[in-house]
């Protein structure tokens, strides 16, 4: 469903870069954010990962789930098929994977 690719789009969000696209100081506020502000993708914790990433999460994390990727879209993602082993592989280091999984815990 549309809702658990939005859902597969946070949890990449957080493990690429260690924090959740929307945070509020509330529940009520991190739901509202979450319908409303646009996804930031800043610099300081997005600068060393692929643009093929970067749009990945993009389009699961498209609000209009007309326009959402689909698991199928998803699954044919370009980052998840790229040949160049160590393009793909500096966006998901595990020792960085760990470190950004461990802050968000």
């Amino acid at each position: 469903a549309a809702c658990d690719l939005w859902s597969c789009g946070c949890m990449l969000f957080i493990m690429l870069c260690g924090h959740a696209p929307f945070q509020g100081n509330s529940d009520n506020e991190t739901i509202k954010l979450a319908r409303s502000a646009p996804v930031n993708f800043r610099p300081d914790f997005w600068s060393h990962i692929s643009q093929e990433a970067v749009d990945l999460v993009r389009q699961l994390l498209q609000r209009d789930v007309k326009l959402r990727y689909t698991a199928a879209q998803a699954l044919d993602h370009v980052w998840l098929h790229i040949k160049d082993k160590q393009h793909a592989g500096q966006d998901l280091d595990s020792s960085r994977l760990k470190q950004r999984l461990g802050a968000f815990c």
